[in-house]
């Protein structure tokens, strides 16, 4: 059910959507008596109905209604709305206060936060909590999501699972309006998000106020840490963690976290109820003493050197919130003449000049080997920008522009920047801008750098490269890529090189690149110029993940997400001690193809980032004109809309770097996963013609599920060699499916059990991205052949081909009538030629409907429609902007925790 604009439910005229779920729709609306802004709740039409339901809804509504205090969402009214013509349902809603601002769990998709700050939200929301508490009313769903952060302060919202403890009054009403996704709740059973819920409410006993208390401790060992305080693989897994797991101190993960909060967050995760803070009160006092005279205890006697660290790092973070450049360009240079351990770290964050939502590869930035200056690519396409950032000055000087810029790295020198620009490798001089190509890129490849895996810059002038799944080497003044010998009985693809000291030896990560990864030791490995048979490569450790060399002698790695650095000896390639903890939270690649994790170190300085932005699903009109937004903000990678138009097939990222399946209501916005193995990767969904399936891939081989999940899923095709494969269709009579490989080329499989794919007719690498039109006679791609992306039309069958952009495109799609194509033009628009098919195709020259945002990716369709009209698009959050952190000094941090 949408409301449109200016419709009146009682005195409360509709402005727009704010966003949707499983809880019903919230819109922004105007109190046209008071001529204020409120938000106004749209209940389920299945709830709303239930007349006992609406009963206990309605006498518990009341009783939060009478919640005054500063950090708690106002509920202002409870309405009902019947259409006066009498035809249709009638309209059941709350009205609340309307808050700007961004929820907690917004922000920390950037990372922990400041211990302060989290010190006085954690304040804030007990004293609302101890609230509630008091007036017989038990939250039971409170998460970072319900956590808004406002200029007046946090604000807990969303009682919508609250439970009455006065006498009298009956089972819970508002528990029966479920906030969790579907098929994670049912009506009187659990209830709650399952990372928050206290034991008690995971086992069905009865709740009280100290299960808010074990959630609120969950959430504060988040803020302080940036780490979930309980985690698994599974919903089984992650139960079972909150029944029998402890998590670790937060102060191990945050060195500047005071002993006392420790012990503050075990007393709130206690198993037993009865273990805990036995009311919202106590705990706001015990914050409060620590907020206070308390903030430097330990739980036991706090040296003095340790208090003065904590001063010094306190002072410091005020230091940088006022001028963190300028500072940041003192604390360096006193810092890094300092022995290690001489002084506290400093963090301090550094936004980005624009969005990077569409760059799924990491390695957007390195640090220069003395950690005082910082290259990074910046810009929305189709042109970037590599910037310098020096941390003694206040603005970024832009180095050079071009078309796809990714992986800068450094000379040893710090004199040049290396840098991967469409199907090249090129340097710039820092000082005056000069730009040298150094080599072209050693095979065809996918257009955009899909193959690029970093590169490496060694004290002789040799430069490495990781390119499609090989290294290679090449002189740095200039000259032929050639490929490094390799170790045969390792096979797989060897990635993201990194030189040792001497310029001899070399760090690299190998992955799998066939079906049968089982005899492939993944993991960070260690090599020589030389190679051959006198010196095997060396395994350093398993990981997904690459790692960097890190004078002290360190070399540092992600593992579940947290930044550590360990010992290790580069001569023997061996780790030594037990790894610290350095960042509690380093984004990794949402794309697995590139597996890699964005930090870059260099000088005693750090440079990382803390998260991906995310995106929203936004529904345009033709002339691009926004109509909603639909679901919550994710880690959306593509969105297809079915058949008919009322579901979209969903690839939404993990966060490790895997993806899962989901099928969202295109109205609603509720989804439901379709395939959640959470330690495979499945990816690229497409619908059926008949909307009853859904292909996709996991890794190599192409499967094929009903859209409702029922049945299992069923092999289509088993790709051989283990080859990623990308932007398939379904031929409009549901037999074959036509795909692109990550190599490039156009094929097709037959959609029958476990069958074996073959080449397109007249198909090349430089193909991607096949569309078929809806009669089966055309076949609209993409090809690089040119030099650019650009869209073609041939014969289904093989034969002429006909030139549809002009000034480069991708991303072709046909009206379900095959009377239109779309594509997306080099700039981001969306153009649109109408066509005659049948046995000649004409077209008309293309025109221009509205502007999107480039992307890179050219495999990955970033918009959606089947008759023109409306287009679903991924669209920045705009609450989730793209940042980067700067630890200054980071080797005192890591010697003082050996």
């Amino acid at each position: 059910m949408s409301l449109p604009p200016g419709l009146l439910l009682g005195p409360y005229e509709i402005q727009s959507p704010i966003g949707a779920g499983g809880m019903g729709e919230v819109y922004r609306a105007r109190d046209t008596r008071l001529d204020r802004t409120v938000a106004i709740k749209v209940l389920p039409a299945q709830l709303a109905a239930d007349p006992q339901f609406r009963e206990r809804f309605d006498r518990e509504a009341r009783a939060i209604s009478a919640l005054d205090h500063p950090h708690i969402c106002s509920l202002y009214d409870v309405g009902e709305h019947a259409p006066s013509t009498g035809a249709g349902q009638s309209v059941a809603y709350l009205v609340m206060q309307y808050l700007e601002g961004e929820t907690l769990d917004a922000r920390l998709t950037r990372g922990a936060l400041p211990f302060d700050q989290a010190l006085e939200i954690a304040i804030q929301i007990a004293d609302a909590l101890d609230t509630a508490h008091r007036a017989g009313i038990v939250h039971r769903d409170l998460k970072p999501g319900n956590v808004m952060l406002t200029k007046t302060g946090a604000k807990l919202l969303d009682f919508g699972l609250a439970k009455s403890t006065t006498p009298g009054s009956g089972v819970a009403g508002l528990s029966m309006l479920p906030t969790t996704p579907p098929g994670l709740t049912a009506q009187g059973t659990i209830l709650g998000t399952f990372q928050y819920m206290a034991p008690e409410q995971l086992e069905g006993r009865e709740t009280d106020s100290r299960s808010d208390i074990f959630a609120f401790g969950a959430v504060l060992f988040e803020m302080l840490t940036g780490r979930k305080a309980f985690e698994g693989r599974s919903q089984a897994s992650l139960i079972g963690a909150i029944l029998k797991d402890d998590p670790p101190p937060p102060s191990s993960l945050q060195p500047l976290a005071p002993g006392a909060l420790d012990r503050l967050v075990q007393i709130c995760l206690a198993k037993d109820p009865d273990d805990r803070w036995q009311s919202a009160r106590d705990l706001h006092r015990e914050l409060a003493w620590i907020a206070g005279a308390g903030s430097l205890a330990t739980g036991g006697a706090a040296t003095g050197q340790t208090r003065r660290q904590l001063q010094l790092a306190w002072m410091a973070a005020a230091i940088f919130a006022v001028a963190f450049i300028v500072s940041a360009g003192i604390l360096i240079s006193r810092r890094l003449g300092d022995r290690p351990g001489a002084s506290a770290p400093v963090r301090f964050t550094l936004p980005l000049e624009a969005d990077r939502e569409d760059d799924y590869s990491a390695g957007g930035f390195a640090l220069s080997p003395d950690g005082r200056s910082l290259a990074y690519v910046d810009g929305a396409g189709p042109t970037y920008t590599l910037f310098i950032r020096s941390i003694d000055t206040l603005e970024s000087r832009a180095l050079v522009m071009s078309e796809d810029i990714r992986f800068p790295f450094w000379s040893p020198d710090g004199r040049f920047v290396a840098f991967f620009a469409g199907l090249a490798l090129k340097r710039v001089d820092v000082a005056d801008g000069t730009t040298q190509t150094v080599c072209p890129l050693p095979l065809p490849g996918l257009p955009g750098g899909t193959l690029v895996h970093g590169g490496t810059w060694g004290p002789d002038d040799v430069i490495l490269l990781g390119w499609s799944n090989n290294l290679y080497s090449v002189p740095a003044s200039g000259g032929t890529a050639t490929p490094l010998g390799r170790d045969d009985s390792r096979p797989g693809g060897r990635r993201w090189p990194e030189f040792l000291p001497g310029g001899h030896r070399f760090l690299y990560s190998l992955y799998p690149d066939r079906s049968d990864d089982s005899v492939v030791e993944r993991g960070v490995y260690v090599a020589s110029l030389d190679g051959g048979a006198a010196e095997k490569p060396i395994q350093v450790m398993p990981s997904d993940y690459p790692a960097r060399y890190a004078e002290p002698g360190y070399l540092l790695f992600v593992r579940d997400g947290v930044l550590l650095a360990q010992r290790f000896d580069a001569g023997t390639a061996s780790l030594q001690g037990t790894p610290v903890t350095l960042a509690p939270r380093v984004a990794v690649s949402p794309d697995v193809n590139f597996r890699s994790a964005d930090f870059s170190v260099g000088g005693g300085a750090l440079v990382y980032r803390t998260g991906w932005s995310r995106s929203r699903l936004t529904w345009l009109d033709r002339s691009g004109k926004v109509d909603s937004v639909i679901g919550e903000p994710d880690n959306y990678v593509e969105a297809e809309l079915s058949p008919d138009g009322t579901r979209i097939a969903l690839e939404i990222s993990e966060g490790n770097g895997l993806g899962a399946i989901w099928v969202m209501d295109a109205v609603a916005g509720t989804r439901v996963p379709l395939t959640r193995t959470l330690d495979e990767w499945e990816y690229a969904p497409r619908w059926s013609p008949d909307g009853r399936h859904i292909a996709y891939s996991r890794f190599a081989d192409i499967y094929s599920m009903l859209a409702d999940g029922s049945g299992g899923e069923v092999l289509l095709a088993r790709i051989s060699p283990f080859i990623l494969n990308f932007s398939r269709q379904w031929t409009p009579d549901g037999r074959s499916v036509v795909f692109t490989k990550l190599t490039g080329g156009l094929f097709s499989a037959p959609a029958s059990t476990n069958s074996q794919p073959s080449s397109l007719p007249g198909s090349s690498n430089s193909e991607t991205n096949a569309r078929v039109s809806p009669d089966g006679r055309w076949l609209a791609y993409t090809s690089a052949e040119s030099g650019r992306r650009e869209v073609y039309v041939r014969p289904f069958g093989g034969g002429a081909r006909r030139l549809i952009s002009t000034a480069g495109g991708g991303q072709p799609l046909w009206h379900r009538k095959g009377t239109e194509l779309y594509y997306q033009a080099a700039d981001g628009s969306i153009m649109v030629a109408a066509v005659k098919g049948g046995s000649t195709f004409d077209v008309s020259a293309a025109r221009a409907l509205f502007s999107t945002r480039p992307t890179r990716d050219e495999l990955r369709q970033s918009y959606s429609t089947i008759d023109g009209e409306r287009f679903l698009v991924r669209t920045p959050d705009a609450s989730t902007p793209p940042s980067i952190a700067w630890l200054v000094n980071w080797p005192a941090l890591v010697e003082g925790r050996r």
